[in-house]
């Protein structure tokens, strides 16, 4: 049995942190004359000669309903996240903010 050859079509990417990365991509699996288009979601990081290595990926079919599942979730997801962002103060900063307030 041929083992699948996958190309990637399309890919975005954004650093974060020191050396990690995050890619979003359409990708091609072939296998012989058949082959699978998918989207594919990875992280990674980058050495220091600046080859990526994978290290995550997710992949799933190109189905609109699972697309369109993402594309209204992702904001909604987004708010809760600035909004979890803004109310984990550390415990100790906490306390002494109320401290203050009592003053």
């Amino acid at each position: 049995m041929e083992k699948p050859e996958f190309k990637t079509l399309k890919s975005y990417s954004i650093d974060f942190g020191t050396r990690n990365f995050l890619e979003l991509a359409l990708k091609e699996a072939r296998e012989g004359d058949k082959f699978n288009r998918f989207i594919s979601i990875s992280k990674g990081y980058t050495d220091q000669e600046g080859r990526k290595h994978y290290k995550r990926s997710l992949g799933f079919a190109i189905d609109e309903e699972v697309i369109d599942f993402f594309i209204d979730k992702f904001p909604e997801i987004k708010k809760e996240a600035s909004q979890v962002k803004k109310s984990s103060k550390p415990k100790e900063k906490e306390e002494e903010t109320e401290k203050e307030e009592e003053e």
